[in-house]
């Protein structure tokens, strides 16, 4: 495959987002938040803002509330954690990074 700087060096897709000759490797947003694949890339994965608004895959509306262990040198003890609340009920939840991205994708204000 040619990583010409438009192609996503972790997954290989097309982002129309990457300049190319921008530096490599680049990375598209789902590998950049999968932390896995941002460390083996020697990339910090990205956070999900907060007060950002996200609809889990019921449909239910959240907001992010802070990032636990944003900055931890041992994700394997630590993992950076979403703290979010329920916008209709209220109610507070955390998840790993990992797992709030793979049951959450960013809700259209």
């Amino acid at each position: 495959m040619m990583l010409d700087g438009t192609l996503c060096a972790g997954c290989g897709v097309f982002d129309e987002n990457m300049e190319p000759g921008a530096g490599f490797p680049q990375l598209c947003d789902d590998c950049l938040a999968d932390p896995e694949t941002a460390r083996a890339w020697g990339r910090e994965p990205l956070l999900p803002g907060v007060g950002t608004l996200w609809k889990h895959h019921s449909g239910r509306i959240y907001r992010v509330m802070l990032i636990a262990n944003g900055f931890t040198e041992h994700p394997d003890r630590y993992p950076i954690t979403v703290i979010y609340e329920g916008v209709v009920n209220k109610r507070i939840w955390a998840k790993s990074l990992e797992r709030f991205y793979k049951t959450m994708k960013p809700e259209e204000e």
